[in-house]
This record gives C-alpha cells, sequence and structure tokens, in this order.
C-alpha cells in the first residue's frame, strides 16, 4: 500500500504540477503511470512471496499461525504464483518502457526483482546488509518516476532552476526520510523476530551485536532523523503557512517519542506496535507534499 501511496503523491502532488507550471510535457500517459504502479507493486508482491519461501522454516516459529505458508503444498503454489508475478511483471514494464520510448527504464524490473531474490536467499542474514539493501529499495520507489521522467527533469533542470530546487528538495528529501524510517523499522522488525532468527542460525543485527546493541543502531538512525527534522524546522520558508510548520514540528516529535519508545521496548509485542508505528509514521511524511502542492 505504501509503495503505491508514495507513487501517486509524487506523481500527481509533486512531478504534475512543477512540470505543469514549467509546460514540460510528462512522459507517463495516466494509462502508463498506472501500468508503472502495477509493475512496481509486482516487484514488491514477488518479493514477499520469494520471501516467504525462503521463510518457510523461520516463519513457523516467528508467525505461528499468523504464518501464510501453512503446508508444503502452499510452498509450492507459491513457488508458481512467484513465476507468475515475475512474467507479468516483466511484460508490463517492458510495455510501459517501450511506449514512452525509455528503454533502460524496463532494466530497473529485472534488477529489483533480482536484489530482492539476493534479499531472500542470502542478504538478509548478513548483519545490517539486510536491512540496508530493503532501505535503499524503498527510498527508490520514487527515483523510478524520475527515470521515467527523466528528460523533464533536466528540461526542468536547464530552464527552470528555482522549480528543480524545489524538485529536487521534494523527491530527494523524501528518499532520505524514507530510507531513514525503514532503517529502523528493519531493525525493529529483526528485534521482534529474534527468538526465530536463533533457532534457525540466522545472523541478524540482534543475534550479532546483541539486542541492546541492534536497538543502538536503531536509536542512531533515528536520532539521524530527528536532526533532518529539526534542520527542516529551522530553515526560513517565507511561503510556509503556519499548517506546514506544524505538521513539521509533529513529525518531529513523533520521531523524538520513538528514541524512548524503542529504549524502552524489550517484549516482542512492543517491537511489533513500534513497526506497525514506523509504517503509519511514513504515511504521515507522505502527507507533508500535500503542503506544496494540488491538483
Amino acid at each position: 500500500m505504501i509503495v503505491a501511496m508514495t507513487q501517486l503523491f509524487f506523481q500527481f502532488f509533486v512531478i504534475h504540477p512543477i512540470f505543469k507550471e514549467a509546460d514540460i510535457p510528462l512522459a507517463l500517459s495516466p494509462i502508463n503511470f498506472f501500468l508503472l504502479v502495477l509493475s512496481t507493486l509486482l516487484i514488491t508482491a514477488g518479493g514477499n512471496v520469494i520471501n516467504d519461501i525462503f521463510d518457510y522454516k523461520i516463519d513457523q516459529i516467528n508467525k505461528g499461525e499468523k504464518q501464510i505458508l501453512k503446508t508444503q503444498s502452499d510452498l509450492k503454489s507459491a513457488k508458481n504464483f512467484y513465476l507468475i508475478i515475475l512474467v507479468t511483471g516483466a511484460m508490463i514494464a517492458f510495455y510501459v518502457a517501450y511506449d514512452i520510448e525509455n528503454i533502460k527504464l524496463f532494466f530497473i524490473y529485472p534488477l529489483a526483482v533480482l536484489l530482492l531474490f539476493l534479499y531472500s536467499f542470502k542478504l538478509k542474514h548478513i548483519p545490517f546488509i539486510g536491512n540496508l539493501v530493503v532501505s535503499i529499495f524503498i527510498s527508490l520507489v520514487i527515483y523510478i518516476l524520475v527515470f521515467a521522467e527523466r528528460v523533464g527533469a533536466s528540461t526542468l533542470a536547464t530552464d527552470h532552476e528555482t522549480l528543480y530546487l524545489k524538485f529536487f528538495l521534494l523527491i530527494y528529501g523524501f528518499m532520505w526520510f524514507a530510507f531513514l524510517t525503514n532503517m529502523v523499522r528493519e531493525i525493529i522488525k529483526d528485534l521482534e523476530d529474534i527468538e526465530g532468527d536463533r533457532k534457525n542460525n540466522s545472523k541478524s543485527l540482534p543475534i550479532t551485536i546483541g539486542p541492546k546493541g541492534a536497538k543502538i543502531v536503531a536509536i542512531f538512525f533515528n536520532v539521524i532523523l530527528v536532526l533532518t527534522l529539526i534542520f527542516l524546522n529551522m530553515k526560513n520558508d517565507p511561503d510556509g503557512s503556519f499548517f506546514k510548520g506544524a505538521y513539521e514540528w509533529l513529525l518531529l516529535l513523533i520521531a523524538i517519542a520513538f528514541l524512548k519508545l524503542i529504549w524502552q521496548a524489550k517484549l516482542k509485542s512492543e517491537f511489533y506496535r513500534i513497526s506497525q508505528s514506523l509504517k503509519i509514521y511514513m504515511i504521515l511524511g507522505l502527507f507533508y507534499v500535500l503542503f506544496y502542492y494540488n491538483i
């Protein structure tokens, strides 16, 4: 859901209005944009399926009755479903890239699929690296749109410096926000799943450096997020409204609250609640772009 929301928000509340103001045509038609979002969702869905396949035994401990793949038959069906997702997504991605005459866009699809496969197969069991890979992938969801609209973005940078600066700050600013938030969340999820990971010899960050050490790493990235939001609150924005400023303070205060919650958390249920709260927090971050543009 967050992946689709992110691309929808940035296409309609950032890229479209900025390009319209600069009189730059969009490369993606509404249909092609919908197909691009669909292909991105298929990448994400495929990543979730292959992760469940590789985590079949671990999830028996970590998820119990909540485990999706409960039998060997379910496992076989999941493998077939994974192949269907890959082929369907590849066809959609190729069509969009061909139709907008940006064939390089297509190669993002196999690279993303390969990265998520390697994550589930090996990288997630390497301390910190797995967390880093997922966080980078999530942050790059927006960049797929930028790459699809790269001709227009290049024109914007050349002919409309003021608009491009706003475009740059919104796009890459949220990518940074998404990266930091997901780094914290991925480490919290590892703390939540430490029991099953330990029994299956998975070398997650909490197992390698201990739960306390992993919480310190999560807090480190949370502190960077807090400092980023403090900088956002301190900058002089003559066009900023009262509500925009208040929303920036809200995001900052919530980020500070996470520091205390993470440090005090000890139980699996507590880590679960923090993980889910961070997901909601990212959605709140998305709504920030509404203070800049409307359809």
